[in-house]
């Protein structure tokens, strides 16, 4: 597996293909399905994470896989295929339902205070 692979970096095209309304059939074929299922296959951990450059499950690029995927189903839709677009979804919906489980800790102390006070220690 690789693993210089940022999985947001996967996604956000399609988003922007979404938002930009460049999703026809072939650019849907050659392109956004692709990525989509690559994603599907891949996620929701990451190889690597944007800012930490280590791998697992960072909230930031799990929220923007499911946006991809989100972008992924309509567009699929769009296209003429349900089956893509189901597929999508149930991901999304299901990493979604998921999120708090992979990445809520009560290991740490909360980032909240660690930024207002970062000169103290911790205990």
């Amino acid at each position: 597996m690789q693993t210089n692979v940022q999985l947001d970096d996967t996604a956000y095209p399609i988003v922007l293909a979404w938002h930009t309304g460049r999703y026809d059939k072939a650019f849907y074929t050659q392109h956004i399905a692709k990525a989509a299922d690559y994603l599907v296959a891949t996620g929701p951990a990451t190889p690597q994470e944007r800012w930490e450059e280590t791998g697992g499950c960072s909230p930031t690029t799990i929220a923007d896989e499911i946006a991809g995927l989100t972008a992924a189903a309509d567009i699929a839709a769009r296209n003429g295929d349900p089956a893509g677009a189901a597929i999508y979804l149930a991901t999304a919906d299901s990493w979604q339902r998921q999120i708090e489980k992979w990445t809520y800790t009560t290991h740490r102390q909360p980032v909240r205070r660690q930024l207002l006070h970062p000169h103290r220690r911790k205990r």
